[in-house]
């Protein structure tokens, strides 16, 4: 897999790539999630893609570590143009930072997954979304958003929503430091949609 980015402007970035992806789905079929037993049934084990990747993103953070103010944007997209995949699958972000006052912050992130299959294939599930844990929604186990099969496995969606709300706060002691701030959150968010 090969992937470039290239600087646009002295905020924009342009990333794109071109790979090869070869997948094994290992292990006893019956210890495996129902998606997945469905899938390797009708599709076998052993699958290809070639995807090509196209996006971009715009940082206007004034730090990437403890931003302040500012705010960044990010657009991903995966499309398999060849092999026995095809599938599309997108990735939207924005975050925005406030300053509240020269040591408290208030941060917003956003993002939004999407992912559909092609040419009347399914999307894989493995290329599926979670959601829960650290990443998207804080507070819930690591990828237990979303729908649960009949042997109660989590096994994700074709969409993803999480939004996350910070608000940041000096640590007594540490004076001017920003590199170390506590910070309260709040998160929402979920998985849904079907292989399909």
């Amino acid at each position: 897999s090969v992937r470039f980015g290239v600087p646009y402007s002295d905020f924009d970035t342009v990333y794109y790539g071109l790979g090869y992806e070869q997948t094994t789905l290992n292990g006893n079929i019956l210890g495996m999630p129902l998606n997945y037993q469905i899938y390797v049934e009708e599709f076998g084990r052993d699958s290809n893609s070639v995807p090509l990747t196209l996006g971009w993103s715009r940082d206007q953070r004034d730090s990437a570590i403890t931003p302040n103010s500012g705010s960044l944007k990010r657009v991903t997209g995966e499309w398999s143009v060849a092999g026995d995949l095809r599938y599309l699958r997108l990735n939207l972000q924005y975050q925005q930072y406030f300053p509240i006052t020269r040591q408290i912050t208030y941060g917003f992130n956003t993002e939004f997954g999407y992912g559909v299959g092609m040419n009347g294939q399914p999307y894989p599930v493995f290329k599926t979304f979670y959601g829960g844990g650290l990443g998207s929604v804080r507070g819930f186990e690591q990828g237990s958003l979303g729908p649960i099969d009949v042997t109660g496995a989590f096994i994700g969606g074709t969409r993803r929503f999480n939004i996350n709300n910070e608000l940041y706060v000096p640590v007594p002691g540490t004076g001017n430091d920003r590199t170390l701030r506590a910070f309260v959150y709040l998160d929402a968010g979920n998985v849904w949609g079907s292989n399909e």
